[in-house]
């Protein structure tokens, strides 16, 4: 009885590995065929024409004239102009916008990535009371909505006379960004070779050394990161500059398409507005095409470790 089970055992094992080998075989010939790579670029494809179509609709239509467009545009205009673009930038006062934006970027970003960078090591190199549930408040900050601390920011700003001062709203976008980017320079941080920090250590250099000769050019990459997607989110945002900022002067572009956008009336002027939205666009993307290579390193390495 005994043999007769273990002959059974043994004949489906032998059937199992045999599908397996099957299966194995049949998975084999499949990617070998070219099919996946096929269906794979297929997909880039799709996903390339979904996230470019937008870009060029709006392209298109900044550069119909004015009063011969009223919905959406696909194919190109027959008699294309840049009038919209000039009308924008120097009679809408996008020039200043433009300005105002770009400083706040750069200062959020700037300010953002070095603040952070300083708070990531700390985290990593030293032990202290306290530390796993300040990481675990960090990481709790991310989740904060800014429209929530948005009526007692401004209160804060009133009381010290802030409101209509540029660093008032760059100090708001500081405060918002560096939960994130505090979070995302940790985690590369923390996987960076002690030894290299024990040798800097022997060679008589103290916090402020490692992080400068070791931490931060080993941290390049990621620092650029946190840089390109600190300056998107504060080039982007609408909320803190609509609050902070409420005089004329220091409109941004993104206050700027609002009041180009539809009202309560509807679509006001779709050619200008596209305009306005591509002047908006164009410095995004030349960012992101000089430093797509460390975006997508800084975002990849820490994962990959």
């Amino acid at each position: 009885m005994n043999r007769r089970t273990d002959g059974q055992t043994r004949t489906r094992r032998r059937k199992h590995r045999s599908r397996n080998r099957s299966y194995a075989a049949r998975r084999r010939v499949w990617r070998e065929s070219g099919l996946v790579k096929i269906g794979q670029q297929l997909l880039l494809v799709l996903v390339a024409f979904v996230s470019l179509a937008p870009l060029y609709t709006a392209l298109t239509t900044s550069m119909t004239p004015r009063g011969e467009l009223s919905g959406g545009g696909i194919a190109p205009p027959s008699n294309p102009t840049f009038d919209n673009y000039i009308l924008a930038w120097r009679d809408l006062g996008f020039q200043g916008m433009f300005s105002n934006s770009a400083i706040l970027a750069v200062s959020a970003a700037t300010a953002t990535t070095l603040l952070a960078a300083a708070a990531a090591f700390a985290l990593v190199r030293f032990r202290f009371k306290g530390r796993t549930v300040l990481m675990a408040a960090i990481i709790g900050a991310i989740a904060v909505p800014p429209i929530v601390i948005i009526i007692p920011l401004f209160l804060t700003m009133s009381d010290f006379g802030w409101v209509n001062t540029y660093h008032a709203a760059i100090i708001a976008e500081v405060g918002l960004l560096l939960p994130f980017a505090i979070f995302l320079l940790y985690s590369f941080m923390k996987d960076l070779p002690k030894d290299l920090f024990d040798a800097a250590a022997l060679d008589g250099a103290g916090s402020i050394g490692q992080f400068r000769h070791v931490a931060l050019p080993l941290s390049r990459s990621a620092l650029v990161t946190t840089a390109m997607i600190s300056g998107i989110f504060a080039w982007n945002d609408l909320l803190v500059p609509l609050i902070l900022w409420q005089e004329g002067r220091f409109e941004t572009l993104m206050m700027g398409l609002a009041t180009l956008g539809p009202g309560r009336t509807g679509v006001r002027d779709v050619p200008l507005l596209m305009a306005g939205v591509t002047i908006t666009i164009i410095p995004l993307v030349a960012m992101f095409a000089i430093g797509r290579r460390a975006l997508i390193r800084g975002l990849t390495e820490g994962a990959l470790k």
